[in-house]
């Protein structure tokens, strides 16, 4: 009771300065205010490129359908996004159904490979709150063991399970964090009974790429959407016991930004989910490397296509 009550407490004060914060940045911004005559529907992301890439194609996407929109472009981590939106300073956001559902029930409910269960039980808990939950894309960026493809062949690896019996001779590499976190290390250990010999941290899925390729490293945490996945270097390991969480891409909004625009809204961004997959967002993001890539032009030749 007293946990739940300082979580609650915090949430509160969390919840109060970030209004606090985005109602200063907004009056101090006046040119980024949608007109109140339009109800320009907000969009924003998450401080990373998929994310701002994803955001970007369900403006367009909104546009195309006549609905006026604000890009708010990269708010913040999830911290500030996530109380932004139920605060109704943003509209609509790009989220990833497993790391979300884990967030709002601050870690209580945990997400499991069903996407359908995990997406039902992230409905459950927004829809009070005040906002839903559209139907998630097949496109989902999420955790996968990886190793060269020559090594794969070479000791005949097709599913994770199938490291148990030289485990215990490779050195896995990842985010530094892997050993404390369930989906990684102790999933591993736990789930399919893997022992490593060493584990090498590592600051980014880039580097993992480039110690898989050096073979500083056997095996490797990567992600699904991760552009280093297409040439065919690299294999992703068969998630053959279910470890992972279902990631899912899904469009969460406000119900009153919902209500207003339907059915343009909900018809426009179910339309992208109904069409975006895993390779289109490694794809994307391959292509969102080049510095003089605009995110914008990439959006617009996707929707196209």
């Amino acid at each position: 009771m007293v946990e739940t009550a300082r979580r609650a407490g915090l949430r509160l004060w969390t919840l109060l300065a970030i209004a606090a914060l985005l109602a200063a940045a907004c009056s101090g911004d006046e040119a980024s205010e949608p007109d109140p005559e339009e109800h320009a529907v907000r969009v924003g992301a998450f401080n990373f490129p998929e994310s701002e890439m994803i955001a970007e194609i369900y403006a367009q996407a909104l546009e195309a359908r006549g609905v006026p929109v604000e890009r708010l472009g990269a708010i913040g981590t999830r911290e500030i996004v996530h109380p932004a939106l139920e605060l109704g300073f943003v509209d609509v956001v790009p989220e990833y159904a497993g790391t979300m559902l884990t967030f709002v029930t601050l870690g209580e409910n945990e997400p499991t490979f069903d996407r359908h269960a995990t997406v039902t039980e992230l409905r459950e808990t927004l829809g009070p709150r005040g906002m839903i939950v559209l139907e998630p894309a097949n496109a989902q960026n999420q955790n996968v063991v990886v190793v060269r493809t020559s090594f794969a062949a070479e000791h005949g690896l097709y599913g994770v399970s199938d490291l148990a019996a030289i485990a215990d001779t490779l050195t896995f590499g990842g985010p530094a964090e892997c050993p404390e976190r369930p989906f990684c290390l102790i999933g591993l250990r736990e789930t399919y009974g893997l022992e490593f010999e060493r584990f090498v941290p590592l600051p980014s899925s880039a580097v993992v790429a480039d110690s898989l390729e050096l073979a500083e490293i056997d095996v490797g945490l990567m992600f699904t959407t991760d552009p280093a996945m297409i040439d065919g270097e690299f294999t992703a390991l068969i998630d053959d016991r279910d470890l992972q969480p279902a990631e899912n891409i899904v469009p969460v909004v406000r119900w009153e930004s919902y209500v207003r625009w339907e059915p343009e809204l909900g018809d426009a961004l179910e339309d992208v989910s109904s069409r975006l997959d895993t390779a289109d967002l490694g794809l994307l993001n391959l292509r969102a490397r080049d510095q003089e890539a605009d995110v914008a032009e990439l959006a617009r030749l996707w929707l196209a296509s």
